[in-house]
């Protein structure tokens, strides 16, 4: 005859008790632990922090896209932007590295006004270039063409600001190509205007964005015709009086008092001064030249000189004997 042994539910529930409370207490320490650990890997993501005070920000930043504007299968990229004040001007931009680098880096005194050529530092990576420029003051730009996909008919372009530096506004323009059809940008653009060079241009305002946050655009559309907008341009019937020269890179976009269309940088006004400085130079020198010949010549008892090569003559000469003229009187 087997004996049943009883379950003494007294003991065994304390020590259930106790065993839960340690594992609440263990899981509890390893989650702390974790935490600990990922705390340097959570401060090193941009993304999770502010901009530290004093850190360079834009107070302004402006993209415009003109894709096919000028070079086949390419888009142009501008990038202007306005450093906000008190935080410094040396700033540090990221651009794709399959622009193959910047066409232009300059800078402005005011908003809008002419670009002047500016010196930059340049670091390549795999898929970024990036350029450490300080300007004068706090207006730059830079520009860029970037290749854009092409299949058949079809057309696409991908940018991507990557965020380097915090911004208080930004906002996104895009050049509608000549002959384009199907257009459309993402993320979307609900407002757009015609510019005076008839073409259209889609605007969209985004408003402050992070330091850290990206923001990637892509453009989409059908084109049948291998030339540039700026050739079909060329095409067209002259201009009425007052509007640009078909030759001439459009203007007169929507909202876009400070465009400046491609090659405008003037990369040779650091040279001008010294430029006005050579002659006045020479300039200086032929008259110190001539006048300290003329005194030779009065000091060797010249009775006058020559109007056209300034040669001494002597008494009853009637011609130079330097260059032959006649002499008057």
């Amino acid at each position: 005859m087997s004996t049943r042994k009883s379950f003494d539910h007294g003991k065994v529930l304390p020590a259930l008790a106790i065993l839960s409370a340690a594992a609440i207490s263990w899981g509890i320490s390893a989650a702390l632990a974790g935490a600990l650990l990922l705390q340097p890997v959570l401060a090193a993501d941009p993304v999770l922090l502010t901009p530290l005070p004093g850190r360079p920000r834009l107070a302004r930043l402006e993209i415009e896209i003109w894709p096919e504007y000028d070079r086949p299968a390419a888009a142009l990229v501008f990038l202007r932007g306005e450093i906000a004040a008190g935080t410094g001007n040396a700033v540090s931009l990221r651009i794709p590295s399959s622009s193959g680098g910047p066409s232009a880096v300059a800078y402005s005194e005011t908003a809008g006004s002419k670009l002047l050529n500016l010196n930059y530092r340049r670091s390549d990576a795999k898929d970024h270039v990036t350029l450490d420029i300080q300007p004068p003051q706090r207006f730059f730009h830079v520009e860029f063409y970037d290749p854009l996909g092409s299949s058949g008919g079809k057309r696409e372009y991908r940018y991507r600001w990557p965020g380097d530096l915090a911004v208080d506004r930004m906002s996104i323009q895009v050049q509608q190509p000549a002959g384009a059809e199907e257009f459309s940008v993402v993320p979307e653009m609900k407002e757009s205007g015609t510019g005076s060079d008839g073409l259209t241009y889609w605007l969209q305002h985004m408003g402050a964005l992070a330091a850290g946050k990206a923001l990637p655009l892509t453009v989409r559309y059908a084109k049948n015709d291998a030339r540039t907008t700026r050739e079909l341009l060329a095409l067209n019937a002259p201009a009425p009086a007052g509007a640009p020269l078909a030759s001439e890179p459009p203007s007169g976009a929507p909202q876009s008092a400070g465009r400046t269309p491609p090659g405008a940088v003037d990369r040779y006004a650091d040279w001008i001064p010294a430029a006005i400085f050579a002659v006045l130079g020479i300039v200086a020198a032929g008259f110190l030249w001539r006048r300290n010949r003329m005194k030779a010549a009065r000091a060797s008892g010249a009775a006058g000189f020559c109007t056209q090569c300034g040669s001494a003559l002597r008494a009853g000469d009637r011609f130079c004997s330097k260059c032959g003229k006649a002499v008057a009187g």
